[in-house]
């Protein structure tokens, strides 16, 4: 199923999740700017083999800030999503301009970044990670 976005709120930040499995450039750019409020770049590229992006981005249903991941792949391995859950938090931290992140804090939001991800893969139905 392509153009579904699936959101997740970590209620202790200013900040949400946003998960896309492959999605098409017209459904992300209907439903989200940039956090400057400009139009995404182009997102699905089809010399592109699948894998991960990520983007600062604005809801463009509520004016809410978050993390948008797209995911372009039908094959997402465990260890896939730990390497990107890692990426998400670093955006993350760095968006809010923390530089004193305690390992213990990371290391939580990293695993509820992955488990944020597992849940959107196999609510979509692409298999069960």
């Amino acid at each position: 199923m392509k153009n579904k976005f699936y959101e997740f709120d970590p209620v202790l930040y200013p900040v949400k999740l946003y998960i896309v499995l492959n999605p098409t450039d017209g459904y992300v750019k209907k439903n989200f700017l940039t956090s400057d409020k400009k139009k995404l770049r182009k997102v699905v590229d089809k010399n592109w083999n699948g894998g991960v992006y990520l983007e600062i981005v604005k809801k463009k249903s509520d004016n809410g800030f978050g993390i948008l991941v797209f995911v372009e792949t039908d094959d997402f391995t465990p260890d896939m999503v730990t390497h990107e859950a890692v990426h998400v938090s670093q955006v993350f931290w760095e968006w809010l301009c923390e530089t004193k992140i305690g390992d213990e804090a990371d290391a939580y939001f990293t695993q509820w970044v992955a488990k944020c991800i597992i849940e959107a893969i196999n609510k979509q139905g692409n298999g069960k990670i």
